[in-house]
């Protein structure tokens, strides 16, 4: 069974290690309850703590209107409207936004925020965690004690009092405090005061000094319900485990914010990669179907002839049907000459030291300057349709060039 252990921590804690505990089943049902130190807490499936008394400050900020490409400025404006009302740096504060409320004109907004100091946040983490006990959710009294639109409650408890003026907003008493503080909220309130204030008292809690339900009593307080303090603690409450505090849970949660983005994203790369290998393939296929129409044009043209780089053979061909034209074929000696010319240019003073041409070949025999060009110089004839190759077994070395078909 699915069970949550709620803890109750004081301003003191831990270095007074006893607080209040429930024990909820799955369908928030009280199991038990009381309270002791961490060695008499029952077990339970998630862990949750509740921030009693003044260790979180409630307050509302106006702000000028953010449109949603300005909302990524809103913790450096909640720190800059803070450095007047805190009396710490409000860096060395953790901050909760709670609601933003525009005004009448969208011209301004009215942001709640629970500050908490960092130091004190993380020690509670941290000794939670030594203990095996890491919380699921941190909440705040302040947000968890009753509230009712248009009414003040006050809830009293051994750990402290709460004072709720609406849901935007609650304040924690000292209860040596209680008669001062509410007579002096309630007074500054002025025609914003309720005709009463509902009071809440902890099951078996004595009335401090100064508290007396009554319509005679000033600020007038009514008994209300009972305050249970574990019956508040909802899915309503703003979690502060979020930011550098959010740990793993957190921070999976907010990669699943982006997991929907993510996948399409990935769909699209993995749609755009199929689409272009379908591309090459269709374009694969065309090629195909272009060498084998050139295959068919050549067998058709040069019956029995074998198929070798038809467009070099069509080349040969064409050479052959110069010669009865009187024109140079492209193995005829000039024709080489011509091409040698073109790569060489006017750099072959004294690199030519014998010529020879047979059968197509032009035989060259090489010394000089050409020599350590060698290379450069095949690689310039393949450009023009011309085979080079070496025959290093003789010295001088020799060059020799014909075409490519012969």
């Amino acid at each position: 069974m699915t069970t949550r252990l709620l803890l109750a921590l004081g301003e003191h804690w831990p270095d007074s290690p006893a607080c209040r505990w429930a024990h909820l089943s799955s369908d928030n049902n009280l199991l038990e309850a009381g309270h002791s130190g961490p060695e008499g807490w029952p077990a339970a499936t998630t862990c949750e703590a509740l921030l009693c008394g003044p260790q979180v400050l409630w307050l509302e900020c106006t702000l000028p209107a953010l449109g949603r490409s300005k909302r990524r400025e809103l913790p450096r404006l909640l720190a800059f409207a803070l450095e007047d009302r805190l009396l710490c740096d409000p860096g060395t504060q953790h901050l909760t936004t709670t609601h933003r409320l525009p005004d009448d004109q969208n011209t301004r907004e009215f942001v709640g925020v629970l500050i908490i100091d960092k130091d004190r946040l993380r020690t509670i983490l941290g000794t939670l965690e030594g203990l095996s006990r890491r919380p699921a959710r941190i909440v705040a009294e302040l947000q968890t004690a009753p509230a009712e639109l248009g009414e003040w409650h006050l809830s009293l408890a051994s750990h402290g009092a709460t004072l709720r003026t609406s849901h935007q907003s609650g304040l924690a008493i000292d209860l040596e405090d209680i008669a001062p503080t509410l007579s002096r909220q309630y007074a500054q309130a002025g025609p914003a005061r309720p005709d009463l204030i509902a009071l809440h008292l902890e099951p078996d809690y004595l009335l401090p000094d100064g508290i007396v339900p009554g319509d005679n009593s000033n600020p007038p307080l009514v008994s209300a319900s009972p305050y249970l303090w574990w019956q508040s603690m909802t899915s309503a409450s703003d979690n502060l485990l979020h930011s550098e505090f959010g740990g793993s849970k957190s921070r999976n949660g907010q990669q699943a914010s982006f997991r929907i983005p993510l996948l399409i994203a990935v769909a699209a790369v993995i749609l755009g990669v199929l689409v272009d290998s379908g591309e090459v393939l269709w374009l694969r296929h065309q090629h195909s179907e272009l060498v084998s129409r050139i295959n068919g044009i050549y067998q058709s043209t040069f019956p029995g002839d074998p198929v070798v780089t038809p467009p070099a053979r069509m080349r040969q061909q064409l050479s052959l049907e110069r010669e009865p034209h009187g024109l140079l074929r492209h193995d005829d000696g000039l024709a080489l000459l011509t091409g040698l010319a073109e790569v060489l240019g006017s750099d072959y003073h004294d690199g030519i030291v014998a010529m020879h041409f047979e059968d197509g070949v032009l035989d060259l025999t090489l010394s000089g300057t050409l020599l350590p060009r060698i290379n450069e110089i095949i690689a310039a004839l393949a450009t023009r349709g011309l085979l080079g190759t070496i025959r290093d077994n003789v010295d001088p070395p020799h060059l020799l060039v014909r075409p490519e078909v012969f």
